[in-house]
C-alpha cells in the first residue's frame, strides 16, 4: 500500500492539565482539585461564591469584581475572611478586576475627561488593596483589562490589488479633543489631485495620463 499519511487529518491536543503524557483533551479523567471558576459577577457576596467552589474540591478561585459598582460593595472585611478559608483549604486566589472601567478615562456615555481617568485610577488601586488581603506575604494575581467596552477598530482581509495592507481597517474610533466624545467613522483614502502618485495601485493614474 505504500507509505500513508495523516496530515490531514486532526489528532487532538496535548492535554492541558499534563503535558508530559501527549494524552488527548478529553483523554483522561481528573479530578476537581485540577479546575477553578470564578465567582459571578452580578453578586457582591464573594465570600458565599468562594464557599460554593471550596465544597465543589477546586484548588483554584477567581475573585469576580467585574461590575465596578457591585465591586465596591463588597466589605474588605470578606477578603479576610475569604483568606482564612482559602488558606486552610489549599485554595489559590486570584482577583478579577472591574471590566466596565477604562484605565485611561473613557466612558463610553461621557467620553473621555481627566476627572474619568482619576476615578479609573481611584477604584483599580482600591481593588489592588482589597487584592492584597487575599494574600498578604506574596503576590496574587490580579487581572485587569486595557479598555473598558471602547470601541475598536474594524477590519477585513486586504487586497494587495489596492495597495492595501494585509489586514485592511474599514472603521476606526476617534476622539473629539474638544468635548472628549468617542466615535467611528469609516476608513476611506482621500487622494490630493496636486500628488498624482498617491494613486498609484488604484488604477486611476493610468488614466488621467491616458486622457
Amino acid at each position: 500500500m505504500g507509505d500513508t499519511n495523516y496530515e490531514s487529518f486532526y489528532n487532538g491536543g496535548v492535554s492541558s492539565f499534563d503535558s508530559s503524557t501527549g494524552s488527548f483533551i478529553g483523554g483522561q479523567h481528573h479530578t476537581a482539585s485540577y479546575l477553578g471558576f470564578p465567582g459571578s459577577t452580578q453578586t457582591a457576596n464573594q465570600l458565599k461564591e468562594s464557599i460554593n467552589a471550596i465544597k465543589q474540591g477546586v484548588k483554584a478561585f477567581e475573585v469576580t469584581m467585574g461590575v465596578a459598582d457591585t465591586a465596591e460593595q463588597i466589605p474588605k472585611q470578606n477578603f479576610e475572611e475569604m483568606r482564612a478559608l482559602m488558606k486552610i483549604s489549599g485554595v489559590r486566589p486570584s482577583v478579577h478586576a472591574p471590566f466596565t472601567i477604562d484605565p485611561a478615562g473613557f466612558d463610553q456615555q461621557k467620553g473621555y475627561s481627566d476627572d474619568n481617568r482619576k476615578e479609573s485610577e481611584r477604584r483599580f488601586f482600591s481593588v489592588l488593596e482589597k487584592a492584597k488581603e487575599l494574600n498578604p506575604d506574596g503576590n496574587i494575581p490580579v487581572v485587569f483589562h486595557s479598555s473598558g467596552g471602547i470601541p475598536g477598530s474594524t477590519y477585513r482581509p486586504g487586497d494587495e490589488k489596492k495597495g492595501e495592507d494585509r489586514f485592511h481597517a474599514t472603521k476606526a474610533g476617534i476622539i473629539n479633543r474638544e468635548t472628549g466624545e468617542i466615535g467611528m467613522i469609516d476608513n476611506k483614502k482621500t487622494f490630493d489631485p496636486m500628488h498624482p502618485e498617491d494613486f498609484k495601485n488604484m488604477g486611476t493614474k493610468k488614466k488621467l495620463s491616458e486622457k
